[in-house]
């Protein structure tokens, strides 16, 4: 009953998931933005295309998100450019 406890502390935020088939990945994720029990934004793509064959979801810490997705799409830049 304990374990059941502490993964609702933890059950909160975000999903997003990726699974891997044969042909590729398919990612989801929802489109809400929300702060504890309040709706911030109803649309906001959590789902980011990195490069041709790359990508990445987001979930918390969204400046950081979105500041690693920046760093990571001028990595793959420069990779393919050398």
């Amino acid at each position: 009953m304990l374990e059941i406890e502490k993964m609702k502390e933890y059950a909160k935020g975000t999903t997003t998931v990726a699974v891997k088939t044969k042909e590729g990945v398919v990612f989801a994720a929802d489109k809400r933005a929300t702060m504890g029990s309040l709706i911030a934004h109803k649309k906001v793509e959590k789902i980011i295309k990195l490069e041709e064959h790359i990508a990445m979801t987001t979930a918390g810490a969204v400046g950081d998100a979105q500041a690693i997705a920046r760093w990571a799409k001028a990595e793959a830049s420069l990779y393919r450019m050398r």
